[in-house]
């Protein structure tokens, strides 16, 4: 198992979320800057069927406001990944939580 860097304190504007790495990827919250590259590969009618809430066609507009929705409306985290040595964008990963507290 590869171990998981945290480091902290996240750059302003990123509501705390740390950057998470290993020896391969960095995980980070995801930026305006990045809505081309989500859009890009989230534009595939087969990403969009799979899961529950992405329009098709996806455009930058739809990623910029699921970006910007990421500020604290629904609580959860989403973290941009990418490649370490090419700093290529893999994907996202995320959860939200929508139920009650657990006891």
């Amino acid at each position: 198992m590869n171990a998981v860097q945290v480091r902290r304190p996240a750059p302003p504007g990123e509501l705390g979320i740390p950057v998470l790495e290993t020896e391969r990827l960095t995980l980070r919250a995801p930026v305006l800057d990045d809505a081309p590259v989500i859009a890009a590969l989230a534009n595939n009618r087969n990403v969009a069927e799979m899961t529950s809430s992405m329009p098709y066609p996806y455009r930058v507009e739809d990623a910029e406001a699921w970006i910007l929705g990421k500020t604290g409306q629904t609580p959860g985290v989403a973290f941009a990944i990418f490649e370490k040595n090419s700093e290529a964008f893999v994907g996202i990963c995320s959860y939200e939580w929508h139920g009650e507290t657990i006891p």
